[in-house]
């Protein structure tokens, strides 16, 4: 998995990466991206952990 700034639409990951996290999930500019990097991060990371976790679940259900 990997947390990235943004992705361009199309945008395939590159081998070993199996889910891509941006910090960007919509249209801001760089400045405010800076600006507001914390909150970003830590929204993504919630995403992250909430994915894991229903992986983790529909494993657990096998």
């Amino acid at each position: 998995m990997a947390v990235v700034g943004s992705v361009e639409p199309g945008a395939v990951p590159p081998a070993g990466v199996t889910a891509v996290f941006p910090t960007a999930c919509g249209p801001m500019t760089l400045d405010f991206a800076l600006a507001h990097a914390t909150g970003l991060y830590a929204q993504t990371a919630e995403r992250l952990f909430s994915a894991l976790a229903a992986g983790a679940r529909l494993g657990a259900s096998r």
